[in-house]
């Protein structure tokens, strides 16, 4: 797995991106575990501001990707 680069002022918005983006990379490989660990990772950042859009969509699309990522797993429960 590649390492992130971090910068101390970047936003949780921009980690999780970082996170998001790695476990697209991961998912695209077929290395479905790591996937799943760098979208809970991406999940895990302080992006929880319901008022503004661009994050609940993130957080949609990270959460509708870890569940791709544990269909393929077979972990049929977790996907749900």
């Amino acid at each position: 797995m590649r390492q992130i680069q971090w910068d101390e002022n970047e936003t949780p918005e921009i980690k999780a991106n970082k996170y998001k983006e790695e476990g697209n990379l991961m998912f695209k490989n077929k290395v479905y575990k790591k996937a799943v660990q760098s979208y809970t990772m991406a999940l895990k950042q302080d992006i929880n501001d319901t008022n503004n859009k661009q994050h609940r969509e993130l957080i949609s699309v990270l959460h509708s990707n870890r569940a791709a990522a544990h269909f393929y797993l077979g972990n049929f429960r977790s996907s749900l």
